[in-house]
């Protein structure tokens, strides 16, 4: 199978798994609202987001393993895959044991970045305990799932992540209509991931079994390269955690612990939105890596693919979430839980923010310097924290949505362009004049229309804000077929293109 034929497979994928989760999620929020209540609902976001970020005891290895998994399977040496597949295999069962010493620790730190009351540590020292625990069993087994991620085995990981969606809602609403309430939710947010793990290792054993056999010894020198790609992604992702997950921290820390709930839904559509739009240009960044090992020349092209894909998609998704979110949000869940139409629109542009530089950080960190892009996420997220905490107590949930486009406009696009340009050979202005200028020229009219349509009254019926939205948003796509020409598709997609008139 090709490489543009595994991408757009694991694109497919996931779309249905991104269709799928939108769908579950949206009913979830309503279920868990009703059920555990606004307070808990919100106690439970804060407990967790702060929790995560313990997860960052492996140090990078996650984000970095499918990568390295590809290269090899780019030079075609299953050598180096068993080399590094028991290299990892050791060091995640030390970071699962050093995870829950994190975790431990880190539960001291609660009281204070969360407000806790007594009653309120109560509740969550049960459920996060189980939360812990599993989360450390399943670090070695979680190896296994990023080698199926770098062989491109497409067809096996887009079906179970599938089923990992549908068994963590199934497991969702059993557990809290049996009355086990958060446990419910601990246990059924690390149940789907140790299940898929499992079975990644027995499909390796009946596909690929000489990658579990003939594992060399201990080689300090092979660990040592391990964590040093590593490194680079665990500052990346402790940058990440820090800007972008962990803004519902940062409320309750300010004190509004029950203004989680509506910071959380006023962004559901957005964010959903925006996993949604990453999907495409994502599912290109393990066959990049693998290009990267094997032919170099052709990064640049890929590279701005991926870069114009990732400001098409997160356009669209904006001018949606302008156009529908304010009487999607009313209608679904009521006005009280809306968090206002300026709270809105800050999100909307925060997804193009976001989306941009995920695009930038992503490509120079597969092909180039991963350290120094660690490093300026990491920079990133601490300045967010800050920037969020500042504007918090003065705008309230306004100010924690401007400080995302704040820190992305200042630090994470800018440096990441330059670290880019160095790993790539694309010059910041070839970008600026090729892709960013191009389509701001076509989104920003079609945004503003989209704004006022999301002005009007949420009294009027939701299916006919809808099919507004939709037309501004199939508008932007067909206002955007000139850039479509510049993208490399497949001989497939330029048919269907073509069809509809987008080419």
């Amino acid at each position: 199978m090709s490489r543009r034929r595994k991408a757009l497979t694991i694109a497919g994928f996931g779309y249905l798994q991104q269709a799928f989760g939108v769908a579950v999620n949206f009913y979830l929020v309503r279920f868990l609202l009703v059920h555990i209540g606004q307070s808990n609902y919100g106690l439970w976001l804060a407990a967790s987001a702060l929790l995560s970020y313990a997860s960052m005891a492996d140090l990078g290895t996650f984000n970095v393993l499918p990568w390295l998994f590809a290269e090899a399977e780019g030079r075609k040496s299953d050598d180096e895959i068993r080399q590094v597949l028991s290299h990892a295999l050791l060091f995640c069962t030390g970071a699962g044991f050093l995870y829950l010493i994190v975790a431990a620790l880190s539960w001291k730190l609660f009281p204070f970045a969360l407000r806790l009351e007594s009653s309120d540590r109560g509740i969550l020292l049960g459920p996060l305990c189980a939360l812990a625990l599993l989360t450390a069993i399943g670090f070695p087994l979680r190896v296994f799932s990023t080698v199926i991620t770098g062989i491109q085995d497409v067809f096996f990981s887009g079906f179970w992540g599938l089923v990992q969606i549908l068994l963590n809602a199934g497991l969702i609403i059993g557990f809290v209509r049996a009355g086990r309430g958060l446990y419910g939710l601990a246990l059924a947010a690390v149940i789907p991931y140790l299940i898929q793990a499992a079975a990644s290792l027995i499909r390796i054993r009946l596909t690929r079994p000489e990658l579990l056999q003939k594992w060399s010894g201990f080689e300090w020198a092979k660990m040592r390269s391990i964590l040093s790609s590593g490194l680079g992604a665990w500052l990346g992702a402790f940058g990440w955690q820090l800007s972008f997950a962990s803004d519902s921290v940062v409320v309750a820390w300010l004190g509004q612990r029950a203004l989680v709930p509506v910071l959380s839904v006023t962004a559901k559509l957005a964010f959903a939105g925006m996993q949604f739009g990453w999907v495409l240009p994502d599912s290109t960044l393990v066959g990049l890596a693998e290009l990267s090992g094997a032919a170099r020349e052709r990064v640049k092209a890929i590279v701005m693919t991926i870069l114009r894909l990732h400001l098409i998609l997160a356009g669209g998704v904006a001018i949606v979430v302008l156009a529908v979110n304010p009487a999607l949000v009313s209608k679904w869940l009521g006005p009280t839980l809306f968090g206002g139409h300026l709270l809105s629109a800050l999100i909307a542009i925060g997804v193009l923010f976001l989306s941009f530089s995920h695009g930038v950080l992503a490509t120079a960190s597969v092909t180039g310097n991963r350290l120094r892009i660690g490093v300026i996420s990491l920079v990133g997220g601490l300045v967010y924290v800050v920037v969020a905490v500042t504007l918090g107590k003065l705008w309230g949930l306004v100010g924690v949505a401007s400080a995302t486009i704040f820190v992305e406009a200042t630090i994470l696009i800018p440096f990441g362009l330059s670290t880019l340009s160095a790993a790539s050979g694309i010059r910041p202005a070839e970008i600026v004049s090729q892709a960013i200028f191009p389509w701001a020229t076509r989104f920003v009219p079609i945004a503003a229309i989209a704004a006022a349509v999301g002005m009007i009254p949420t009294r009027i019926n939701i299916l006919w804000i809808a099919t507004v939205g939709g037309l501004v948003g199939l508008i932007y796509l067909w206002s955007l077929k000139p850039i479509y020409r510049e993208i490399e598709f497949g001989p497939r997609t330029i048919r269907y293109l073509t069809m509809f008139k987008l080419r």
